[in-house]
């Protein structure tokens, strides 16, 4: 995996610990950086690996590795890197902050047309961004991945969401998943974690940004972020703003509006 607490790793234990005859100590799970996943799969030194795009297409175009499924298949809406700083850097540099909160937005809004990701792969194969060439990138934003060498490509739907279902809203209630991990490897208290983890999914910041600028979003269900207890959803003119309850790869339900978090 790419970081010892990252929802790679998480994922990837949630995904193995469903297999008959799964024991902790049969595997050994170590922290390698992306760029250089290929090369281990290629020494034998790494059995598999679970990482975000491109490093998957890379490994398997030079090191005749094999897709085994995306991570979408392991939990449909996911999420995935984070803008985080400070508490105190944020009550310094408010109007910075929220800047930086609506140029993201934005630049989510535009990565997700169809039309846009010709000139995304462009800049992104430049050298100050991931120097890859062009078809190591292609696949991630445009769904259409080769599994294995000599294949033909094949569509992945829904693959990755820059902007549609809200998808850069700080849903807490993924924060509350994201604690019980964490709970659940070094023996805290969940409740005292799914405190700290809510401090941090700013969604009050998230939406404070926005809508003072224009932007449509809605107010979630209050039990699930925690907010205004007479709040009611409101619709979006752009997109589903409070996203459809989505599955896990063993039937698993996450219901953005649900009372819990599913084991």
């Amino acid at each position: 995996v790419p970081f010892p607490f990252s929802m790679h790793r998480m994922l990837l234990e949630a995904w193995l610990s469903q297999a008959s005859g799964f024991a902790a100590d049969r595997i050994e799970i170590v922290t390698v950086p992306p760029p250089k996943m290929a090369d281990a799969v290629r020494g034998g030194t790494l059995d598999m690996f679970c990482v975000g795009e491109p490093w998957g297409s890379v490994a398997v175009q030079q090191s005749n590795a094999t897709l085994i499924l995306p991570g979408a298949k392991l939990w449909g809406f996911s999420p995935e890197k984070v803008l985080g700083v400070q508490r105190k850097w944020a009550s310094e540099h408010p109007a910075l902050c929220r800047a930086m909160i609506r140029a993201i937005y934005k630049a989510a809004c535009w990565l997700d047309q169809p039309e846009n990701t010709p000139l995304a792969v462009e800049i992104l194969t430049r050298s100050q961004h991931l120097d890859l060439p062009d078809q190591a990138i292609d696949p991630a934003l445009s769904g259409r991945f080769i599994t294995k060498h000599g294949q033909r490509p094949k569509q992945t739907d829904q693959f990755m969401s820059f902007h549609k279902g809200s998808a850069n809203f700080p849903w807490r209630r993924q924060a509350h998943w994201i604690a019980d991990v964490l709970s659940r490897w070094h023996h805290l208290d969940e409740t005292g974690s799914r405190r700290i983890a809510q401090a941090c999914f700013r969604s009050d910041i998230y939406r404070e940004a926005l809508t003072a600028f224009g932007e449509d979003v809605a107010q979630p269900p209050a039990h699930s972020e925690g907010e205004n207890p007479n709040a009611t959803p409101l619709p979006s003119s752009q997109e589903q703003v409070i996203p459809a309850p989505d599955r896990f790869f063993n039937g698993a339900i996450f219901d953005f509006a649900g009372p819990n978090s599913p084991d």
